[in-house]
């Protein structure tokens, strides 16, 4: 193989790696925003509970899995959503455990639905800036890496 074909085997693959995550980061924002104006729905909390989750590559935590139902016309919706963060709520046991007492079962919520899919809803509505800086700076930095890699390739 060419040591010519070695950037283009590493780095469009990374590029594009990049542009699917930045697509990603700002559909969540985009909803996120959004989500602000969305209809309220009345809604109940079904299931309420802390789950351990074990990631190699980041560390192990604890997410809060909250199920709530809401109704829109007469169509009963289901979702797990708790809002466009990249994380829900993921990480340290007490963070986790504050969304559990937060959103017990069987309580009554709002519920901000998309009003043209109704099936996508939230529990809190608008966006983490601290998540969207993070997720904007990392991406900063891996543009400057593929393009300081370019440049001494």
């Amino acid at each position: 193989m060419s040591d010519e074909l070695i950037p283009y085997l590493v780095f469009w693959p990374m590029r594009c790696l990049l542009v699917i995550l930045i697509f990603i980061g700002a559909r969540r924002y985009y909803l996120g925003i959004s989500s602000r104006d969305w209809p309220i729905a009345k809604g109940v909390i079904v299931n309420s509970k802390s789950d351990y989750y074990v990631n190699p590559s980041a560390g192990n935590g604890y997410i809060p899995e909250i199920e709530f139902t809401y109704t829109v016309g007469s169509t009963k919706y289901k979702s797990k959503r708790l809002n466009f963060s990249l994380n829900q709520g993921a990480g340290n046991r007490e963070n986790s455990e504050y969304y559990v007492k937060k959103y017990r079962a069987g309580r009554k919520v709002d519920v901000r639905y998309n009003p043209n899919k109704a099936e996508q809803a939230v529990l809190e509505s608008g966006i983490n800036n601290t998540h969207f800086v993070i997720t904007m700076c990392l991406g900063i930095v891996c543009m400057g890496g593929i393009g300081f890699a370019n440049y001494i390739f």
